[in-house]
């Protein structure tokens, strides 16, 4: 499973303004308090392909991986963006 590692970090987040955890969506940097990761060995990647996150079902704590989005990899959800001013969705 992957998803886009933004949208993992914000789902991580939960209903939580994003700022009050020190994510900026522009710099895509991740500084929250809460020391808890699911990080593999040597994961995050720092290559610059890998802006995806994914979750590896094949190990037993299901850890986290970052990985290349063009990959294809299958999703967790899917839904459609909210208009713009929409605060119902």
């Amino acid at each position: 499973m992957a998803i886009p590692l933004r949208s993992l970090l914000l789902l991580l987040l939960g209903l939580h303004s994003a700022s009050a955890f020190g994510f900026s969506c522009n710099e895509l940097k991740y500084f929250s308090t809460n020391p808890y990761t699911n990080w593999d060995v040597d994961e995050p990647s720092t290559a610059d392909v890998a802006k995806c996150a994914y979750v590896d079902k094949d190990t037993p704590n299901l850890a986290w991986g970052a990985g290349n989005c063009q990959i294809g990899f299958p999703y967790m959800c899917q839904y459609a963006p909210c208009s713009v001013g929409n605060k119902d969705c």
